[in-house]
């Protein structure tokens, strides 16, 4: 505990002691003893003030009492020898504490030319003294007038009493000071206890000491029992060489289970690392830039000297292991840091880490890392990216964790939501999925209003996130302070990413949401990713926004477990600017601001490794990062916690981040260069030779090394391709950033062989072989091989004009196709639909998996085959699927009519010309294919979602159905109104229309046919 001394009243609080109780009060009142607190035991105190504060403490209800709000000077420990002693080791720790804490001290003159006065020299620079206390300091020293101290008395009083019933006690003063107070209360404790739940960040002492979960081993899944049992047999033999594991899970596999299990017998020799200070909170550990001396933000590694370089090697002395935690935040450049960091250590540079044992857990099919390569990628850059590539394949053993023990999958809907994400982790994600996905968009959800005040938005776009963040703030009603870095050398040109967090200018208010974004206190949960609440502003006298402020209050969530400002408001932390050191410019600059952010929307990368009650997702257009849905899904415990935004089935085909490879091998059937129908674009294709039995289909985009590529054909020259985008295991793109080069002889181990021609074999090569229950599962346009029974229907051909040709063709598009794991519709085109019979099974090869709407089906070409087979199924469904999926319904209004989209299209090419608002011009021209055509001779298309309630007995339900252009046009009928019309007018027409009769398909939720319906009333005056 601090004491200190009132420059006012010349007073001093002291802190005396009985061996019952302890009292602080002020000298001059010590014979009324008018107690500000009191406390049972020494260790109340601390628990109370051993947070790496100091206070002016003080109690409202004590009227004699004058509160000063900055400016104190701390004065030595005094007891008061009225009352009895302490023990004597009690009595000994406190005098020892006061004496380091509060004493000042002379400082040494360091020797000159050593390692010991750089380390000073940087101490000295990090050591940011606080300009307000410095100033006042300088100020003190002037004589003042009594009409300045009274001027001076007053200002303080009406400052607190402004504070006094939000604020108990208030916290101020220089950042070298607190440090001191917490290190050596730290100190303190652990010399009273055997086991500490404290961690000194300056010793970076192991974790091994936190107290852990008591682990039943017994419950393991035989998945964890056999990452344990490696681990644990590796540590009891007489191995020297050593171990790199790999241990891989889902979400809620209980990886961290197996870590604790693996600490508690390990203890003193391993070590727990995270990336980040969330991760290594949750599994009490330590992050790696602060065990390993990283820098933060810093594009280069210096090597570690003098005093730093010899802490990392007291730590790592009796450590064997290290255990990587959530091991998908680190990249090839900082894995390759990783290793370097451990040879220096341990002075073995010539093997892997040192010869340290290397244990990395978590899931890789999440977010790469931001900034670097992750570990798996196959073309590194830089030199650290390659050493840590190949660092990384030395981990041979892998251990997947395969069973999810979050959503235990209980009930139900805990088994479908488990199912969905484990699909959405691998890929594999179904239209089943997409529909369940839909069902929990904001137009579906019933309790949307819980969502509105309690739930985080999550978006892939940092736009997005800084637009809905200042909405909710300007919704708060509150000034809204704006708060300005202070900035030298240059640093107001870097991001918040290369100064630790800290962002350039933040927008704050009372009662805004807001996250920590660097690691304050991780072991009691003030880590980078805590949330909370912004409760009030503590500025200096005549100090408003945008200067910094002294500290902001702020309420963290339940997840923060350290000590409380004052009692009356829990969780209640003051933070104080931070001042960051970057040397990315060339030259030392620095940046001092508030470590927050708001936080009621983040972007999905900065979700990841956070538990959320409620989640409002936005995945936008496209896969931007590899992971981004299964992470965005797997903030929730259940599917009940989250609404989603609508997206397209086909947006997760859409990836950005595809995979990138070289390959070697030989050309063979390079296609001429071709135009595509549905766009202008050129492009060719290729086969490549990859093994002697391997061939790969190629499609081109890069126009300009076609010539090559025909020469390194017809001369049957090995090549290496570099930089082809892997599509799948057959098929690869060979963009503009692709590139062809001469291989050696040495780089191919195989002899030319001769390949079918591409035009006869491509397809079929291509097309994989599976089962009628897989095709939901494919992404459209991908070939297929399907055997199954085959049920037609009576309806007749329907006549189709191909867009390719315009020419005339016929389909049958009432079949079905099916086998013992499902069925599926199949659209047969002429003339193979006449070589067929309904009842029979065949084996189809090179269908094509078609979506519309929705709705998956598979769809002949000219190159599809179908062949007699025995096959049989043993219960059809064919003939109840085609029997008329349609329903009747009459609704007495529209509920609401959403996204009405009235269009045009070209008469060549099919594309979509304009608006309808562009639509009164006289001629239009296609940006397309360039033609121009009379508006006149164009025909307008029309799409509306719409919601009715169907009725069926005593239950009724809201549903959406959709209309086309003929069944709006029929509506449209009879009245003023055409498609012409601006959209507004329609719409409201619509709301208006009475006892609609219609008919919809229940499998699409298309209307088919109006059949009757009622206009409203027109009066005439």
């Amino acid at each position: 505990m601090v004491a200190r001394k009132d420059r006012d009243v010349k007073s001093t609080w002291c802190l005396s002691w009985t061996l019952s109780s302890f009292v602080i009060y002020r000298a001059e009142e010590r014979a009324s003893l008018s107690a500000v607190q009191q406390y049972a035991t020494f260790q109340d105190i601390l628990n109370v003030y051993a947070n790496g504060w100091y206070f002016a403490v003080y109690e409202s209800s004590v009227d004699n009492i004058i509160n000063i709000h900055q400016g104190i000077d701390s004065c030595t420990l005094m007891p008061d020898h009225s009352y009895s002693k302490l023990e004597d080791k009690e009595r000994q720790a406190c005098d020892d504490f006061g004496k380091e804490v509060c004493t000042p001290r002379k400082r040494q003159r360091p020797e000159t030319n050593t390692d010991k006065l750089i380390d000073r020299k940087r101490k000295l620079n990090l050591n940011v003294v606080n300009p307000h206390l410095k100033n006042y300091k300088i100020a003190k020293k002037a004589k003042e007038t009594e009409s300045e101290k009274l001027s001076r008395q007053k200002k303080q009083k009406e400052y607190m009493r402004a504070y006094r019933r939000k604020i108990k006690d208030y916290e101020t003063g220089e950042e070298k000071q607190a440090r001191l107070i917490k290190q050596n209360v730290q100190k303190w404790n652990s010399r009273q206890k055997k086991e500490d739940n404290t961690f000194d960040k300056n010793k970076n002492e192991p974790s091994w000491h936190i107290s852990s979960r008591v682990i039943d081993i017994s419950s393991f899944s035989s998945d964890q029992l056999l990452a344990y049992h490696i681990i644990l047999n590796h540590f009891n033999s007489s191995n020297e060489l050593p171990l790199h594991l790999l241990v891989k899970g889902i979400a809620g596999s209980g990886k961290s289970y197996v870590i604790d299990a693996v600490r508690n017998v390990l203890k003193e020799k391993c070590q727990v690392l995270a990336y980040t200070g969330k991760a290594s909170f949750n599994v009490k550990g330590v992050t790696l830039h602060s065990f390993l001396k990283l820098p933060i933000g810093s594009k280069r590694l210096f090597e570690l000297k003098g005093i730093a370089l010899q802490q990392l090697q007291t730590n790592l002395q009796n450590i064997q292991y290290l255990i990587i935690d959530e091991y998908s935040f680190v990249g090839q450049s900082l894995f390759g840091w990783i290793d370097c960091r451990c040879r220096q250590a341990t002075g073995l540079a010539d093997q892997a880490f040192g010869g340290l044992s290397v244990i990395l857990v978590g899931d890789i099919a999440q977010l790469s890392p931001v900034g670097d390569k992750p570990l798996f990628h196959s073309l590194p850059k830089s030199e650290k990216q390659i050493q840590g590539h190949l660092i990384y394949k030395e981990f041979k053993q892998v251990v997947t964790l395969s069973v999810n023990h979050r959503v235990d999958g209980k009930t139900n809907a805990h088994s479908c939501f488990r199912d969905l994400l484990i699909r959405a982790r691998n890929g594999e994600s179904t239209l089943a999925d997409w529909q369940t996905l839909l069902s929990r968009t904001p137009e579906n959800v019933t309790n949307i209003e819980e969502f509105l005040t309690s739930s985080v938005r999550l978006s892939y776009l940092k736009a997005k996130v800084a637009e809905m963040n200042l909405i909710k703030l300007k919704n708060l009603n509150q000034p809204i302070a704006t708060i300005k870095a202070r900035h030298s050398g240059g640093a107001q040109t870097l991001s918040s990413d290369e100064m630790g967090g800290l962002e350039p200018v933040i927008y704050l208010a009372k009662g805004a949401r807001v996250m920590l974004t660097m690691n304050m206190w991780t072991e009691v949960g003030l880590c980078n990713g805590a949330l909370g609440t912004v409760l009030d502003f503590v500025y200096a006298d005549g100090q408003t926004p945008p200067a910094l402020p002294i500290c902001v209050l702020v309420q963290f969530d339940e997840q923060y477990n350290g000590p409380s400002l004052t009692a009356s408001v829990p969780r209640c932390v003051p933070i104080c600017p931070i001042t960051q050191i970057s040397q990315n410019i060339g030259h030392t600059c620095e940046r001092q601001q508030l470590p927050l952010k708001l936080a009621w929307a983040m972007t999905i990368h900065k979700s990841q490794g956070l538990t959320l009650k409620k989640a409002w997702i936005d995945l936008g257009p496209s896969e931007n990062s590899p992971g981004m849905t299964y992470v965005a899904l797997s903030r929730v415990k259940r599917l009940q916690d989250l609404i989603i935004e609508p997206m397209t089935f086909e947006r997760r085909w859409q990836a950005k981040g595809l995979i990138v490879t070289n390959d070697h091998g030989f050309i063979h059937n390079l296609s001429p260069i071709k135009k595509s129908l549905k766009s202008k674009h050129q492009w060719y294709e290729f086969q490549l030779q990859t093994s002697p039995t391997k061939v790969k289909r190629l499609v081109g985009f890069n126009l300009y090394v076609h010539d090559s590529l025909k020469h390194f054909e017809e001369t049957k020259s090995p090549v290496q391709l570099k930089n082809i985008i892997v599509k799948d295991d057959n098929e690869c793109i060979f963009n503009q950033q692709s590139a062809v080069h001469k291989a050696g002889l040495s780089d191919v181990s195989f002899c030319y062989t001769e390949q079918p021609k591409l035009e006869s074999a491509g397809e079929s090569s291509a097309a994989k072989s599976v089962t009628v229950s897989n095709v939901k599962g494919l992404h459209p346009n991908q070939k297929v091989n399907v055997s199954g029974s085959l049920t037609m229907g009576k309806e007749d051909l329907k006549a189709v004009v191909l867009r390719s040709t315009g020419a005339t063709a016929h389909v049958k598009e009432d079949c079905v196709l099916e086998d013992n794991t499902g069925s599926s519709m199949i659209h047969i085109w002429e003339p193979l639909v006449h070589t067929l019979t309904t009842g029979k099974s065949y084996c189809f090869t090179n269908l094509t998996v078609k979506n519309f709407q929705g709705s998956t089906y598979l769809s002949t070409s000219p190159n599809t085959t179908a062949n007699l087979t025995t096959q049989t199924v043993q219960t059809l469904t064919g003939p109840d699927m085609l029997k008329s999926p349609e329903k009747e319904v009459t609704a007495s209004e529209f509920n609401l009519v959403s996204k009405l989209n009235i269009f045009c299209s070209c008469k060549v090419c099919k594309k979509r010309l304009n608006d309808v608002e562009s639509f009164t011009c006289t001629t239009l021209k296609c940006e397309n294919c360039g033609t121009r055509q009379r508006s006149r001779d164009i025909k307008l298309q029309a799409s509306a979602k719409i919601s009715i309630t169907e009725s069926e007995g005593d239950n009724s339900k809201e549903m959406w159905i959709q209309a086309f252009t003929e069944q709006l046009e029929t509506l449209l009928a009879g009245s003023t109104l055409s498609l012409k019309d601006k959209i507004d007018d329609i719409e409201v027409y619509l709301m208006s229309l009475e006892d609609i009769c219609l008919v919809y398909n229940v499998q699409t939720t298309n209307i088919t046919k109006i059949l009757s319906f009622k206009r409203p009333e027109v009066h005439s005056d």
